[in-house]
């Protein structure tokens, strides 16, 4: 009988647990299975976002190599409007950028790669950006605006490069001390190695007087 009653007290015990909380527990377990779907379905959509962004790229790519600017222009627009985050936007943008520069039209291509600076979040492809922009601006002969997009240097495998590009602006400045400064920076930078001819290269036409210094 003891163990009998034990058991009843048990399921008492639970029945008054439930009455106290089951709305509770029923509540959260709805909430959890919401923000669960909720999930799949913000997942799905952002899978079906990309998708979307991906093949407006390659039309993009497409145009432009039938020779269809306008076409690829209305892709760039599209995919601005409706995939601004996406990095297959800011990789459109530098095919524009590109298109734009052979045509030696620099400011479209200045206008293109500031809209890649400005919204990529990927910081790889930033930097990719902020370089062709400031290779532009330097091209464009505004010096002064391409110094300023390549500074600060960043902390990663692009240094070399920036510093390499700082070197390249400074000797357009004909600020010789400081050209060489950043070249030997870029010099000193591993990840540039490939470079390592080029960049002596750059830093010997400087001359012998310069590069004593």
């Amino acid at each position: 009988m003891v163990g009998y009653r034990s058991e009843e007290e048990q399921i008492d015990q639970i029945r008054r647990w439930w009455g106290e909380y089951g709305r509770s527990v029923i509540a959260g377990v709805i909430i959890a299975l919401v923000g669960i779907l909720g999930w799949q379905q913000w997942q799905g959509y952002r899978d079906r976002q990309e998708l979307a962004a991906a093949a407006a790229y390659q039309a993009l790519v497409a145009d432009l190599g039938d020779g269809n600017a306008a076409a690829a222009k209305s892709q760039v627009e599209q995919l601005q409007s409706e995939h601004e985050s996406s990095a297959y936007t800011v990789l459109a943008a530098f095919q524009m950028a590109g298109h734009h520069v052979k045509q030696n039209n620099l400011q479209a291509a200045g206008k293109a790669l500031r809209w890649a600076v400005e919204h990529a979040q990927v910081p790889a492809l930033q930097a990719v950006a902020r370089l062709r922009l400031a290779r532009v601006l330097l091209g464009a002969g505004d010096a002064k605006a391409a110094l300023q997009v390549a500074q600060p240097v960043p902390k990663d495998a692009f240094a070399g490069q920036f510093q390499e590009l700082i070197g390249d602006i400074r000797t357009a400045q004909s600020d010789g001390a400081a050209a060489i400064k950043a070249y030997q920076a870029a010099l000193a930078d591993e990840s540039n190695s490939q470079r390592h001819d080029l960049i002596q290269a750059k830093l010997n036409d400087l001359g012998p007087a310069e590069s004593a210094l």
